[in-house]
């Protein structure tokens, strides 16, 4: 019976360690499984008990499984390694090779390929037992690959003895040259890409398969390359029929007994160049955008940026080679205030979408109003694997919401003193009149007491106008023809008549509607006549009011919305001002023409239905 194999499995708890160590100790066929949670574990077994092999995955939590590799290198240069990532890359496999590991399990070796996996221990473990047998003075013999020689006693080039299981089984295409760019060895997955076998390839030059590079780009690369080292660039390899295929490639400077080797690791990237020609293709759109976009990527260490667009380089002041891979919060300082950026936290976590506005600085440390919108992009699986941002400078908007802010206050604090310091005095006046009435008869009392209410009137328009200015923020359903009913009572009218013919209510301010409609009926009444006839209508976007008096001639219509403007003595010349200025804070259009049967009529549009 074969001596049982004795293995150390070292991963984090939680990672299925324990049921892998399980399934490989019950069906590896004379594996015997212990475990450990951490590099530091792993050491400390190590130190008071013997092992054939180790197992390790590579994101342990107090160090790399290469970095845990190194440090079992340092005190035993023979011992079975196994590297098993769940999510290899050519980086990590470089790494691996440049430590000495025995064999490495790329990313398509899964944790339900337990045999798989044993059998690539047994292997590890029967080589080394193999040469052990054959030549109990390895350490001071000096072997030979392919005609390198290779001094034992070097553990960490002795290694790529080792590397025929990884040659072999790598998703990746690996090959050995030298110096002078002749290859020297291959694997098996080079040979399937490029068409050729290893007879073909070996001791060809490494640019009879590079598409891209010359052979003194090639040179430039290696001279540039300290001996473990590692350079990594993109290229293309050629096949024998003539096609390419884009590769990233790994190159790895070695000293085997003063001679440079080099392990070229190259990985099929036509997946990831397919990808970005579409992203590209989608994105080209994105970089004529008007507003800044950006897009960030969650798997990345602190969701940093892999996208931005032209606008956001114009409105932020940065490159593109300086923005990309920051986070969007790089863009903060001082003043930005915390709320905002709680808020997109909040969001981030609950994968929500979220807009704020916050104080973002540019590159020259200028303050802008950034209005930044995020939202999550998933694939097909509900998995989210960008945000997008959108990135809006509302400076200029921000700067007049502060102005009209300042002017809202001023006119607020003038209607203050308008109500105050001229109404009081006012009042006494009328008050002192009431008692000179008592005292005596004067054709001229009346007089006085028409130009007390004359001062009133022109008191109502102008607090009307300095408080009548602000947005419509909440419009309410408002049925227009009951409304303009009960406004005709307000309205001195004789024998003036009213007629409506609007059946769709509307959305606005009630009171304010009331104040634009009783201003155009007075309008009407005071410059058409005591019979002067008013009809409310309903237009495709709005409403109008119209008389049949004289009306308004062409000439004098783009001022009848001017302050003061009045035909009548009687008129403030303000009534027609707060109606362009009520129109104003719904956002609707007012303009003035002919009406159906003369006279004027005034057209209020963009009105919204309340029925829409």
């Amino acid at each position: 019976m074969e001596d049982p194999v004795r293995v150390l499995f070292v991963a984090p708890e939680g990672t299925l360690a324990e049921e892998a160590a399980a399934v490989l100790e019950r069906d590896g066929d004379g594996l015997v499984v212990e475990t450990a949670a951490t590099a530091r574990d792993g050491l400390e077994y190590l130190a008071d008990h013997e092992v054939d092999c180790i197992l390790s995955g590579y994101h342990l939590s107090d160090r790399t499984g290469v970095e845990f590799l190194e440090a079992v290198r340092a005190n035993d240069p023979d011992l079975p390694f196994v590297l098993w990532p769940n999510d290899g890359s050519e980086e990590i496999a470089s790494d691996a090779i440049s430590a000495g590991v025995t064999d490495y399990l790329g990313p398509e070796c899964d944790t339900e390929q337990y045999e798989f996996v044993g059998d690539r221990i047994r292997a590890a473990v029967d080589r080394s037992r193999t040469r052990t047998e054959s030549n109990p003075r390895a350490e001071a013999s000096v072997s030979s690959i392919d005609g390198v020689a290779i001094p034992d006693g070097d553990h960490r080039y002795r290694s790529l003895a080792e590397l025929d299981a990884l040659f072999e089984h790598s998703p990746d295409m690996i090959d050995v040259h030298d110096a002078d760019g002749r290859i020297l060895d291959v694997n098996e997955r080079l040979c399937e890409v490029v068409g050729q076998s290893p007879d073909d390839l070996i001791g060809k030059r490494v640019w009879d398969i590079d598409e891209t590079l010359e052979s003194a780009d090639l040179r430039d690369i290696w001279d540039r390359t300290e001996v473990g080292e590692r350079l990594r660039f993109e290229t293309e390899y050629r096949r024998t029929d003539g096609s390419t295929v884009p590769v990233e490639v790994h190159v790895v400077r070695l000293d085997i007994d003063h001679a440079d080797r080099f392990v070229a690791i190259s990985r099929d990237i036509s997946d990831r160049k397919d990808r970005e020609a579409e992203f590209r293709r989608n994105t080209r759109a994105m970089d004529e955008a008007p507003i800044g976009i950006t897009i960030s990527e969650p798997a990345q260490k602190d969701n940093e940026m892999i996208y931005i667009n032209e606008k956001f380089e114009e409105m932020t002041g940065y490159a593109e080679a300086e923005a990309i891979g920051e986070n969007c919060r790089f863009l903060q300082g001082e003043e930005t205030r915390e709320e905002p950026v709680a808020e997109m936290r909040a969001a981030i976590d609950e994968q929500e979408p979220v807009s704020v506005e916050l104080r973002n600085y540019r590159r020259d440390g200028t303050m802008f109003w950034n209005r930044v919108t995020i939202a999550p992009v998933e694939d097909e699986s509900g998995t989210i694997t960008n945000w997008v941002g959108f990135q809006e400078d509302i400076t200029d908007r921000k700067e007049g919401e502060r102005k009209l802010q300042r002017q809202n206050d001023q006119l607020e604090e003038f209607a203050s003193v308008v109500s105050h310091d001229l109404r009081n005095p006012l009042n006494v006046a009328a008050g002192r009149l009431e008692l000179l009435r008592e005292e005596c008869e004067s054709e001229y009392l009346d007089d006085i007491a028409w130009a007390h209410r004359r001062m009133n009137d022109l008191i109502d328009d102008l607090l009307t106008l300095a408080r009548e200015g602000e947005r419509i923020r909440h419009p309410e359903r408002v049925d227009l023809a009951a409304l303009a009913r009960d406004c005709w009572r307000n309205v001195e009218t004789t024998r003036a008549t009213i007629s409506t013919d609007i059946a769709r209510p509307i959305r606005a301010d009630r009171g304010r509607l009331q104040q634009l409609l009783e201003n155009l009926m007075r309008n009407a009444v005071e410059h058409g006549g005591e019979d002067v006839s008013v009809t409310i209508g309903e237009l495709a976007d709005g409403f109008y009011v119209a008389d049949d008096g004289p009306g308004i001639p062409e000439r004098e219509r783009e001022e009848v919305f001017d302050m003061g403007y009045s035909t009548s003595t009687d008129g403030t010349g303000f009534g027609l001002s707060i109606v362009e200025q009520i129109a104003d804070a719904h956002d609707w259009g007012v303009r003035v023409t002919d009406g159906d049967r003369g006279g004027a009529r005034f057209e209020i549009r963009n009105v919204t239905f309340a029925d829409d």
